[in-house]
Parts: structure tokens; sequence; C-alpha cells
């Protein structure tokens, strides 16, 4: 009986550690849009800079 109580505290133990692991993994959703946005922004900016180096060769 003993056994079973340890067993079930380390697997509730185990549960709480992973628990805790997976929330602080998880991005808010300000963090997704801000690198949303940088992504987006650096995307933009290379395609300019292909531009006018196309543009300047001709």
């Amino acid at each position: 009986m003993k056994v079973l109580v340890i067993m079930v505290a380390v697997v509730v133990f185990l549960a709480f550690i992973f628990a805790l692991a997976a929330a602080a993994s998880c991005k808010s959703d300000d963090e997704k849009k801000d690198e949303d946005r940088e992504q987006e922004e650096w995307i933009l900016k290379t395609r300019k800079e292909k531009k006018w180096k196309i543009n300047r060769k001709e």
C-alpha cells in the first residue's frame, strides 16, 4: 500500500514538472506577432535590395 502511494506521488510530481516545462516553453501571442512582423520586414527589405541590384545592373 505504501508503494502505491509513493508511485502515485511520483506520477503527480512528474506531471507537474512536465506541465511547468510546457508552460515555460509556450510563447505568448505578442511574442509570435513580433517575430512575424520582424520576419515580414526582413523579407520586404531583402526584396527591395534584390530589385535595386537588378535595376542597377540594367
